[in-house]
């Protein structure tokens, strides 16, 4: 949950921890697909990542929704 700056920090870390290990496995994420979702918080935040030196923003989502056959709906 982010509540203060340094939570935001700490996810922002945890984003990056998840990149050196995709990195050391030679995996890629779909950056194009990542998204960061708000649900109630109020502290502004923009997070990165980074792959293949370049450096993309994630777009943030106020909800998802899910239908019976697990299709993502970005609202």
């Amino acid at each position: 949950m982010i509540v203060k700056d340094s939570d935001s920090c700490d996810l922002q870390d945890d984003l990056k921890r998840l990149q050196e290990w995709n990195k050391k496995l030679q995996l890629k994420f779909s950056l194009d697909k990542c998204t960061v979702m708000h649900v109630g918080h109020k502290v502004a935040t923009q997070y990165v990542m980074e792959q293949d030196d370049q450096t993309w923003n994630l777009t943030a989502v106020t909800g998802v929704l899910m239908s019976n056959d697990l299709e993502v709906s970005r609202q």
